[in-house]
């Protein structure tokens, strides 16, 4: 059976644990990498850095929206010629309509994949 003051102990851990989640929550990437590779930090502060500098890049990898740069890598064709396609008039006769966030035009990872499988089968035929 535990004592009082070890349930105590067992509650601040707890409390701290929480809180150094939300403080790697607010960190910007670099200053994650930075309190990670600091070797003076506690453990628990550089695993909550870690795990979080995780979560964020899984997201940014499994997004299935990618950038103008990524589409034209996939369909083998320059950023520029990619990066008018997401305009009004640049875009009128390319099969996939692009996602507007804010400034940001976005294109759909698998309609991309798409197009790009559907013009590899044209060619090789």
């Amino acid at each position: 059976m535990k004592t009082r003051n070890e349930e105590l102990e067992m509650c601040f851990n707890e409390v701290t644990m929480h809180a150094v989640a939300a403080a790697a929550y607010s960190m910007t990437e670099a200053e994650l990498i930075a309190t990670i590779s600091d070797t003076t930090s506690m453990l628990e502060v550089r695993w909550h850095a870690t795990r979080e500098l995780e979560l964020r890049l899984v997201a940014r990898i499994s997004s299935p929206l990618i950038d103008y740069r990524e589409a034209a890598a996939i369909l083998g064709i320059s950023p520029e010629t990619m990066s008018n396609y997401g305009t009004p008039s640049g875009g009128r006769d390319f099969p996939v309509q692009p996602v507007r966030q804010g400034h940001r035009v976005r294109w759909d990872r698998a309609e991309i994949e798409a197009v790009a499988a559907q013009r590899n089968v044209r060619h090789a035929v």
